[in-house]
């Protein structure tokens, strides 16, 4: 049935399709073109034709047509990278559930709208299923204690040895932080050296049993944290 429903979308018909004035029926429209965008194989006019109104629609002044574009396109690879840019940019009910699923967008993408400091938005993009180093390295830069945590705790996400360090500079004393830096698989021993000096007796019992780490060197960490 959706399959009809495309070749007779001449300019014409399409034109009165977009400019119709229920937002239902348009994001009715949005989510039909973008089905058949995904499961159907089309002829190269008809997916240029169904791209230029997902393009449209994903303009479109109603949230509501904008968002069943993001619903219906946010996993697909044929989303076009400057439509999932400008989805990213929008409203959090828009922009969130896509920052954290599409592979459209690139990295620099990615760092430039933590830079622009939504937090909503930030979080989204720490769960990702992988976050780079230098992802990463944005995310640290927030200082903000939710972010940092969601990080820390999703272990797809790359953390560079110096960005446990800044978040040690900056977070220490936030017990959530502490919390999901001694719960990562792998910590470098100049961050394990500094943990054990400003966590908890029991997070670090925690750590010592985890990281089986011999008593001689958490003395001689704890010893030279005294100093």
């Amino acid at each position: 049935e959706q399959r009809e429903l495309l070749p007779t979308l001449h300019p014409d018909q399409v034109e009165r399709l977009l400019s119709e004035p229920s937002a239902e029926t348009r994001a009715d429209t949005a989510t039909i073109v973008a089905g058949l965008l995904n499961n159907v194989d089309l002829s190269e006019s008809e997916r240029a034709l169904a791209l230029d109104v997902i393009t449209v629609l994903a303009r479109d002044v109603s949230e509501r047509v904008r968002q069943a574009v993001c619903e219906s396109m946010m996993r697909s690879p044929l989303l076009p990278p400057e439509i999932a840019r400008q989805l990213a940019d929008d409203v959090e009910k828009i922009s969130v559930p896509l920052l954290m699923v599409t592979d459209v967008l690139c990295e620099s993408d990615f760092i430039d709208l933590v830079h622009k400091g939504n937090i909503a938005k930030q979080l989204a993009i720490a769960q990702r299923a992988y976050v780079s180093e230098r992802l990463s390295d944005a995310l640290i830069a927030t200082e903000n204690g939710d972010v940092v945590t969601a990080l820390l705790s999703n272990p797809a996400a790359e953390i560079a040895e110096h960005g446990y360090h800044r978040i040690i500079d900056t977070l220490q004393n936030d017990q959530r932080v502490q919390q999901a830096i001694v719960g990562r698989l792998f910590i470098p021993l100049t961050v394990t050296h500094r943990l054990i000096q400003v966590v908890s007796e029991e997070l670090r019992e925690e750590m010592v049993q985890r990281l089986r780490l011999p008593t001689e060197l958490v003395e001689s960490f704890l010893t030279q944290g005294q100093r």
